[in-house]
């Protein structure tokens, strides 16, 4: 019969603790990188990437009308004024706040044309909804508040397919 000492015993349990804490460790970090993944946002869609587009090219604009920090800028609603030159008129709306994101805050819609050519996008008017209530800025910056395009439609004056925005939606946006 072996005898068995004291030190390997004390030796065999360290190896096996040290197993289960790597283990422990590799199922947690590995648990932990699943369920970052599975909260990443998915790709953007086209009409987001549009959306973003339009917004870049206007941001000159839209900081000069504004005149103070915003953020939630979305497209509201955008229409061709003039097939043969490609006219068109396109309203961003926008959050300000005081601070960082602090209330009071303000729903500011900005009105712009887009022409090709010399006379290029010019504000066309600005709309100021001062101290707008929590509420109404939440659905305004929620994916669900925004105005989603429900149809293309043809447009009989310009002759050719139109976007429309669903307007029970952009109704209940601006509140009315």
């Amino acid at each position: 019969m072996a005898i068995i000492s004291p030190n390997r015993v004390k030796g065999e349990f360290t190896i096996i603790k040290r197993v289960v804490l790597g283990l422990t460790s590799g199922f947690l970090l590995l648990a932990a990188t699943l369920s970052v993944s599975a909260d990443e946002p998915s790709s953007p869609t086209k009409e987001q990437l549009l959306e973003e587009t339009l917004i870049v090219r206007y941001l000159p604009l839209l900081m000069q009308s504004v005149r103070e920090p915003f953020y939630c800028e979305r497209v509201l609603q955008i229409r061709q004024l003039n097939r043969s030159n490609r006219e068109h008129e396109v309203t961003v709306g926008v959050v300000t706040f005081q601070g960082p994101h602090n209330p009071p805050h303000d729903l500011v819609e900005v009105t712009l044309t887009d022409v090709p050519g010399d006379e290029g996008v010019r504000v066309r008017r600005v709309e100021r909804t001062a101290n707008a209530p929590i509420e109404r800025i939440r659905r305004h910056c929620s994916p669900e508040g925004v105005p989603a395009l429900v149809s293309l439609e043809p447009n009989a004056a310009a002759g050719r397919l139109a976007v429309f925005f669903d307007h029970r939606q952009l109704a209940d946006v601006r509140g009315h």
